[in-house]
Formats: C-alpha cells, structure tokens, sequence
C-alpha cells in the first residue's frame, strides 16, 4: 500500500484517513481501548458510517437506535401503531450515534460486542459496582475469563494472607 500525507493510515481499500468503518471492522481504531469506534466525519457530533472527503476520529462506542427499536416494548400493536412509529422516529433521530453505552445494547461496537459506559466495546465489565453487558439469567460479570464473559452466579474473590 502508499503512503499517506499527516497522521493518516493506509486503509485497506487503499484510502489514507485516520481510520474507516470497512466491512463491518473500525479500521485504525484500538478495538480493546475506550476509543475502538472509527466515526467517518470529525466534524458532527454524531457517529457517522459514511461521509467521503471527510477527516475521520476514534471514539468511544454510543448506542444505536435501530438496537434501541429492537428493545422497545410496543404493545397493542394496533392501538398504538402512531405512537410506535413516533417513539421508532425519536429514537433513530435524537439517539443513534449520541447516547452513551451502558451495556444493554451493541450500538455501533463490532462482533455483537456490547457498548459500555466506558466507551469500550465488550462482553461485559464491572463498571462502579454494574456488570454491565449481563443481565437476565446470566447477571454477573466474570472478567477473570478472557474474554470477560456472563455468568449467573457472583463470583467471590478471596485473598489469603
């Protein structure tokens, strides 16, 4: 591959930028740092897939809104079909690319990975006291397994001095 002008990488379409979302993978982002996100326009503040000729950054993951949707509970379907497509409307609007991961949804991390408070793409972590990424039947955090992974039983630590 050439050279590129800056600070620039090589991308694997033979692009220069900072980084770029190519086939589902964050090209030029750390994807185990808190910035593992390749957002394609600097400029919004958005997390944006797609702009050409713009000056891409690292980011830490936000929730998305087509994951959100998926989450969202709309009963009596045709009662409320104008009030599920209004809330499906806000969602995609004010909540995609900007809303801070908290681990219940995957957002724009890669590998069905979940996006945490942290900004990092993981299974799961004990973020201040939350095992965030679990929940369910399986609702603690076990980060001592690589990859940190989802159990149903708190696991103790014990010291022996």
């Amino acid at each position: 591959m050439g050279k590129c002008p800056n600070s620039y990488k090589c991308l694997s379409t033979g692009g220069c930028n900072v980084c770029g979302r190519i086939s589902g993978t964050h090209e030029g982002c750390a994807n185990t740092s808190t910035t593992p996100i390749c957002d394609a326009d600097s400029t919004t503040t958005i997390i944006d897939d797609t702009p050409v000729g713009k000056e891409a950054i690292c980011n830490g993951c936000t929730k998305s809104g087509t994951n959100l949707v998926d989450h969202m509970k709309c009963e009596y379907w045709l009662a409320k079909t104008c009030h599920c497509v209004i809330d499906y409307i806000l969602v995609i609007l004010f909540l995609d690319g900007q809303t801070q991961g908290d681990g219940t949804s995957i957002g724009k991390c890669p590998n069905s990975l979940k996006c945490l408070s942290t900004g990092e793409c993981r299974v799961c972590k004990v973020i201040n006291s939350v095992h965030e990424g679990c929940s369910g039947a399986t609702p603690y955090c076990d980060e001592s397994s690589n990859p940190s992974t989802c159990i149903s039983k708190h696991i103790a630590t014990f010291f022996i001095w």
